[in-house]
């Protein structure tokens, strides 16, 4: 029996790839087991002697884990996503048009969720000093090391969460406000390469190749990410 395809990738494509993989599976008779965390956090896991076939991270960790030699060949760049702003469904939508107006929301919001080890949280975390908002914004705020935060915001554990688009629209039911104002936007590119140690190659050459067509491109374009 042919090994499943052992993925290890950023929530950041966890939509994408909660879309993708059934199809491909139906299309290429290849089973995928993928493993969802924050990129940050795979990183330790590839360290530590987890096995993979794929890794899909940010494109500068990926470069890193090419540079170690643990992820052979050339990066392959999915898409791209920006920092955007979600609220519980029903809330009234804050106003994020410009970055004063951004700063008045989060001061006057009870509490924010973001996560401590994922791209847009980290990014989030360095621009509060430049917001001048730091201290406030750390003293009402949840910070857990990964998961989607949409989903603590649908539950009422915070009224305002800080999450790549991607990630906030891969939560089914979710409210994205929209992107955070573009003089202090970020984004972030998600790659994916193949592990030197892949066991099964074939299928990892084939789930790659996947990753570069046109339908991955138009289903990363459905969870509000830029494609190249």
């Amino acid at each position: 029996m042919t090994e499943p395809i052992r993925v290890l990738c950023t929530m950041g494509l966890a939509g994408v790839m909660n879309d993708l993989i059934p199809r491909f599976e139906k299309d290429a008779g290849h089973k995928v087991d993928a493993v969802f965390k924050p990129a940050n956090m795979l990183v330790v896991d590839i360290a530590s002697g987890a096995p993979f076939d794929i890794a899909m991270l940010t494109a500068k960790l990926l470069d890193d884990e090419i540079a170690r030699g643990t992820v052979v060949g050339s990066r392959l760049d999915v898409a791209r996503s920006c920092v955007g702003v979600t609220v519980a469904p029903g809330a009234p939508l804050p106003d994020i048009s410009t970055v004063e107006a951004f700063k008045k929301t989060l001061l006057a919001v009870r509490s924010i969720i973001f996560t401590a080890q994922g791209a847009s949280g980290q990014y989030f975390a360095s621009l509060l000093p430049r917001l001048g908002i730091e201290k406030e914004i750390r003293a009402k705020a949840l910070i857990p090391d990964g998961g989607l935060v949409a989903q603590a915001v649908m539950r009422g554990e915070a009224e305002l969460g800080i999450q790549q688009v991607s990630e906030i629209l891969a939560v089914p039911g979710s409210v994205l406000v929209g992107p955070i104002p573009a003089d202090i936007q970020n984004y972030t590119t998600f790659s994916a390469g193949l592990a030197a140690k892949a066991q099964n190659v074939a299928g990892a050459k084939a789930l790659l190749a996947r990753l570069a067509d046109a339908d991955t491109a138009a289903i990363a374009r459905s969870k509000g990410m830029e494609t190249f």
